[in-house]
C-alpha cells in the first residue's frame, strides 16, 4: 500500500492541476478542456460505517458525456474516452487507517471496468489518523459512453486497513443505483 500511496501522491503533486467545471458544457480535467454533450448529477446516500468505527460515504456521482472522443493521458498511457464519471466520497476515520479509494476500480452496469484516474483525482485519503474527516473526487475515464442515461448502476471497489495491521486488508464495494427519475 505504501508504494501505491507514493505513486498516487507523486502523480497528483507533479500534475499540480485542478479539475473544474468551467461552464455548463465544459470540463477542465488537468490540462485538458473537454466539451460536454451532457451531464447528470445524482445525489447519493451511500454510507458504510461497519468497520473500525470508520465511515465511508458517497454523496454524489456525476456522469459526463463528452461532445466528441478525446485522447487524454491515463494511468496506463493515452486513452480515448467519450465520458467521465466523478464520484464524491467522504471519509471519517474512526481509527488510524490506510485507505486508497482512488487506487482501485469502478464497474459499470454494462460491464466496463474502469481504473481510477489517479492523476486527476483528488488526494484526500492515504494514512488517516483517528478523528480525521476528509473528502474528495475520484475520476474515472470512460472509453464507451453513448448517453449519460446508459449508466444506471456502479460498483466502486477500494481497500482499507488498520495502520497497526496493514497486512489485514479489508475490501469494500459501494454498489449504487443511479436513479434517473429524480
Amino acid at each position: 500500500m505504501y508504494a501505491i500511496s507514493f505513486n498516487f501522491v507523486g502523480i497528483a503533486a507533479l500534475n499540480g492541476e485542478q479539475q473544474s467545471l468551467t461552464a455548463a458544457n465544459q470540463l477542465t480535467l488537468g490540462r485538458h478542456h473537454l466539451s460536454l454533450a451532457n451531464q447528470r448529477t445524482y445525489p447519493m446516500a451511500y454510507h458504510n460505517s461497519r468497520w473500525a468505527h470508520t465511515t465511508f460515504a458517497i454523496d454524489q456521482v456525476t456522469v459526463y458525456r463528452t461532445q466528441r472522443p478525446y485522447r487524454i493521458p491515463s494511468n496506463d498511457g493515452p486513452l480515448t474516452i467519450t465520458g467521465i464519471i466523478r464520484v464524491h466520497m467522504k471519509i471519517h476515520a474512526g481509527a488510524n487507517i490506510q485507505t486508497y479509494p482512488a487506487a482501485k476500480m469502478l464497474t459499470l452496469n454494462d460491464g466496463q471496468r474502469l481504473i481510477a484516474d489517479r492523476s486527476n483525482s483528488d488526494v484526500f485519503a492515504g494514512d488517516l489518523n483517528q478523528g480525521i474527516r476528509t473528502a474528495g473526487n475520484i475520476y474515472f475515464l470512460v472509453p464507451r459512453l453513448n448517453e449519460v442515461s446508459d449508466v444506471t448502476a456502479l460498483d466502486l471497489a477500494w481497500d482499507a486497513a488498520l495502520r497497526s495491521r496493514p497486512q489485514a486488508i479489508r475490501p469494500f464495494h459501494a454498489k449504487v443505483t443511479l436513479d434517473s427519475k429524480k
